[in-house]
């Protein structure tokens, strides 16, 4: 359960949390632990945790530069996971991303769409 009732706090919450059961293995049965490997060490939530702290402070204090925000959590983010064999940022993890991405353009009047745009143009350059 979220702290916060705000949109951008409670995405954040549940990215941590996706990552965090992921690393633990919390949402397995006690049978099917048995053989199971974690993907990545529990650890990994806290950096999580500090790039999504960072985009969401830098882009509260200064909306005009979230998508220069955006983009350096993303490549934070894409970074840590290749740190762990591409575990922590797949296919997912990057929709929640931008799912919070989109609540944070909103937050501060901006327009999701436009900024997801600039990603996209960034980090896939085929696109």
């Amino acid at each position: 359960m979220s702290r916060s009732s705000d949109p951008v706090s409670e995405l954040v919450s549940e990215f941590l949390g996706t990552l965090d059961a992921l690393s633990s293995g919390s949402y397995l049965r006690e049978d099917e632990r048995e053989f199971w490997e974690p993907p990545y060490p529990p650890e990994v939530t806290a950096e999580a945790a500090e790039i999504l702290r960072r985009l969401t402070t830098e882009a509260r204090q200064n909306p005009t530069e979230i998508p220069l925000a955006v983009i350096s959590a993303y490549e934070a983010l894409t970074a840590l996971s290749d740190r762990h064999g591409g575990a922590v940022f797949e296919d997912d993890e990057e929709e929640d991303f931008r799912r919070l991405v989109s609540a944070l353009a909103e937050e501060n009047d901006r327009d999701p769409g436009e900024i997801l745009a600039d990603l996209d143009r960034i980090t896939d350059p085929d696109a």
